[in-house]
Formats: C-alpha cells, structure tokens, sequence
C-alpha cells in the first residue's frame, strides 16, 4: 500500500522455487497509496490507480493518479489525476472547489477528493475507479 514497487512473478515455471523480480517504483513519490487499484487493460498492460501527495498547487493533501506499466517497453508513464467525466452527476450548491468528497482543479478537472476502494479497465479500455 505505501510502498509502490511493482514486481514480476512468473506463474509458469515448474521450478520448486519462483523468483521475483523486482520491476522499480510505479511512482516516483513518498507517500503513496495504494489499494485493490490493479488491472490489466486490453492491450495488456497494467493500470494503477493511487493516491499521492497533491503537486497541483491547488489545495491540500493527496490526489488520484492512473499509471500505467507498459509490458513491452518495461516503463511506466503517470497518465496524470483521475477525471469525472459526468460532474453534472450531482447538484454541488454551486461549490466552485472542494464539495461533498470532489474537488475542482484550476484547470476545470473534476477529480475525486476521498479514498477510492476498486478500479477495473474495461474491455473498451475506460477505467472504473469506486470511490467511497
């Protein structure tokens, strides 16, 4: 959870003892979080989604990143903060920045602001991330 090591098992081998590869860092940042946040995408690479310190310079504490692990190049890439794409969902009283678990960046992107629990790639390749 607060280490964000990705590692390489091979499942395969019919050796009495596997071994573990270490792969490096997802991040490059203290502080990480991560939880039942894996999923491996229809072009076969692996998604994360974590929770970091906020570098935006726009509030206060942590903030959702996806990133993901390229198997073929063996790199990851931070796709950046995770987005609603829907924010007309629910009436926020006219809150411009922070309201009922979401915040607003300066940038316009509505991202979530509490702890998500789940994330999965759709065949299609969207990211569903459950937020509670």
């Amino acid at each position: 959870m607060t280490e964000p090591t990705l590692y390489r098992l091979d499942l395969t081998t019919d050796a009495n003892v596997m071994e573990l590869q270490a792969l490096g860092w997802v991040v490059d940042a203290e502080r990480t979080d991560s939880r039942c946040a894996l999923s491996i995408g229809p072009d076969v690479n692996l998604y994360v989604a974590m929770r970091r310190p906020n570098d935006t310079g726009f509030g206060e504490g942590s903030i959702h990143h996806l990133v993901r692990y390229d198997t073929e190049t063996d790199t990851m890439t931070d796709l950046g903060v995770l987005a609603v794409e829907n924010p007309d969902f629910f009436d926020f009283d006219g809150a411009t920045t922070r309201s009922d678990g979401f915040r607003k960046l300066p940038d316009g992107t509505f991202t979530p602001d509490v702890v998500y629990l789940a994330m999965i790639i759709s065949s299609e390749g969207d990211a569903y991330v459950t937020f509670l």
